[in-house]
């Protein structure tokens, strides 16, 4: 089981939830936090 600190489960819940309702590509690692937009069909 990975162990995570208090302030990264904040940091983490709140990324989630300010970037919930937008339309985007997120992907979350332990280094960084990559936001991508979305995939616009040619």
């Amino acid at each position: 089981m990975a162990w995570q600190s208090e302030f990264l489960q904040d940091l983490n819940r709140d990324c989630c939830q300010s970037l919930a309702g937008l339309q985007v590509t997120v992907i979350w690692t332990p280094f960084d936090l990559m936001i991508l937009p979305p995939v616009v069909p040619i």
